[in-house]
């Protein structure tokens, strides 16, 4: 609709017919009676005929006489005229007669859109071959005429059906269709066009079988097939089943996902949303997760060994814990401190049960020997460390601090890959800054061999503070406190406060005026920070409340 308003201002600022401005064999004068004789003609549009369209009337030079009158050269036939000063927009209906007098007043009554209470199906819906295409009037003496646009932005109109409603085809597809209506009353005819681009919906998204996957520390994506093969631009949201809200973000742990599949209504489609639920699982790993361990000997010095080991883990980054017994001991006498005494010894590594994989362990030999040549003097033991604590993995929002806990009898080290994506200190407080992703290391300064790593997710903070002002019948502008790091926001809508919120825009400010709402209607609203990677956008915000005014 907004776009053949705009097409029809541009034509009737823009096409200025010659044979109206100039005089000729099949042109008349018209006299136009009512206008101020001290007033500045502006502008002047012109229909005739049987269009719909309204063409500039060049101004340049006309003038009134001293009683207000304006005189025109127009063809004979049918015509419809506003004139606009600067005072005000005065309107004229009537035939310009061949002979006669052609003096004309102004018109008063006007046929308006909301008289002739058009109701149209296919706006901002879809449709498809038959869908019957309606206008209900309460006005008697109607004309309807249904017409499409041969080519895009041609302006070339060709009528394809009469009567007050009409039954859609195939070609139709998208295309423009307008409704035009007349009325004859003693003013001569008004016209209205309304017009919108017919969208389709007869295409189907299925989802692919047996979406099953077993954990392989990767984000996993979900499968569909499209009837349409052509189609794009489909949104994909997911969430773990049983909880709530969904994210643009791809299942990453164990467990059964639901899936929404979005796609925004375009010139052929309309908008189109389905919900797929339990649809996705990732299974948790069952095999070996650590393997080919090995440690190297090592030389009685009385201090602390420094043991070089090597072992294969199945995923990066796990958090792998060492303990130590001598050769011979019962598991009993396993200890997170390493040996200092020369003997046999048995180094076993572990790794913690978690939602996406099970515990598991790999041991391996070594020796503390004496040096080669001993001094006679005793020597004192060295001091033993240890590591207590285990972090999983972390997931915090931008603006959040967490401290971790591990406690050692040595100095414990800190230290993150990324400090701009999240931080920490001496004391394990971690600073989540800009959305991303870090590794952290955590390791006692006298025993390198203790030592746990773990990694910290940072997303957008979800908006808040989402408030509503200038409500009115059909719009509402809503605001929200800006969020850190993001390089957008997206405005979701619902009529149900615990319905299905649609995205409607994604904007870069903090603020946005929905102007497509009906009168007395209550609707909810949510807003998502997006970051530059999707993966770690925010969560929706709570819901907002809108009532629109009578």
């Amino acid at each position: 609709m907004k776009r053949i308003i705009t097409w029809l201002l541009v034509v009737s600022l823009c096409l200025v017919p010659v044979e109206f401005s100039q005089a000729g064999e099949d042109t008349y004068s018209v006299v136009l009676q009512g206008l101020s004789s001290s007033a500045d003609i502006a502008a002047i549009s012109v229909s005739t005929g049987v269009s719909v369209e309204s063409y500039g009337y060049s101004s340049d030079g006309l003038v009134t006489d001293e009683e207000g009158n304006l005189t025109l050269l127009l063809p004979a036939g049918y015509a419809q005229i506003e004139v606009t000063t600067s005072e005000e927009t005065t309107c004229y209906v009537g035939t310009v007669a061949a002979a006669g007098e052609n003096t004309w007043t102004p018109v008063t009554e006007q046929l308006s859109l909301g008289q002739s209470d058009v109701v149209i199906s296919g706006n901002e819906s879809t449709v498809s071959v038959g869908t019957l295409l309606a206008a209900d009037s309460r006005i008697t003496g109607l004309h309807y005429s249904w017409q499409r646009m041969a080519e895009a932005d041609s302006f070339l109109w060709e009528q394809v059906g009469t009567g007050s409603s009409y039954t859609v085809q195939s070609e139709d597809f998208g295309c423009m269709l307008r409704l035009v209506i007349t009325k004859e009353n003693a003013y001569g005819k008004k016209r209205i066009a309304i017009a919108d681009t017919v969208k389709k919906g007869s295409f189907t998204v299925i989802a692919k079988e047996n979406q099953s996957y077993v954990f392989n520390n990767c984000e996993k994506s979900f499968s569909y097939t499209v009837s349409d093969a052509s189609l794009s631009g489909f949104q994909i949201e997911y969430r773990k089943s049983g909880e709530t809200e969904y994210s643009q973000n791809r299942p990453f742990n164990a467990g059964i996902y639901d899936v929404k599949i979005v796609r925004e209504a375009d010139s052929s489609y309309g908008y189109y949303e389905k919900e797929f639920l339990s649809v996705m699982e990732i299974t948790p790993f069952a095999g070996k997760l650590l393997s080919e361990f090995q440690c190297g000997n090592a030389v009685y010095t009385g201090s602390p060994v420094n043991l070089v080991y090597t072992i294969k883990t199945t995923f990066d980054n796990l958090p792998v814990v060492f303990s130590y017994k001598k050769k011979g001991e019962d598991d009993s006498t396993y200890t997170f401190t390493a040996p200092t005494e020369a003997g046999n010894y048995i180094i076993k590594a572990s790794v913690a049960e978690t939602e996406n994989y099970g515990a598991d362990e790999a041991v391996s030999e070594f020796s503390i020997v004496a040096p080669a040549n001993k001094g006679e003097n005793t020597v004192e033991p060295s001091p033993v460390y240890h590591l207590l604590g285990n972090q999983k993995n972390l997931s915090l929002k931008v603006g959040a601090v967490k401290t971790i806990g591990f406690t050692s009898d040595g100095t414990i080290i800190y230290s993150s890959t990324d400090a701009d994506i999240v931080s920490i200190d001496g004391t394990g407080k971690l600073t989540a800054k800009k959305p991303g992703t870090a590794f952290i290391h955590v390791r006692v300064n006298e025993d390198t061999t203790l030592q746990a790593f773990f990694t910290v997710k940072v997303c957008l903070a979800t908006p808040t503070k989402l408030k509503k002002s200038k409500v009115t019948k059909n719009s509402v502008k809503l605001s929200w406190k800006k969020c850190s790091g993001a390089v957008s926001y997206t405005v979701y809508r619902a009529t149900k406060k615990n319905g299905t919120y649609k995205k409607i825009k994604t904007i870069k400010k903090t603020s946005y005026t929905d102007k497509k709402l009906k009168k007395k209607k209550t609707y909810y609203y949510k807003v998502v920070a997006n970051a530059r990677s999707s993966v770690y956008s925010s969560a929706k915000s709570s819901a907002l409340k809108v009532k629109t005014k009578k």
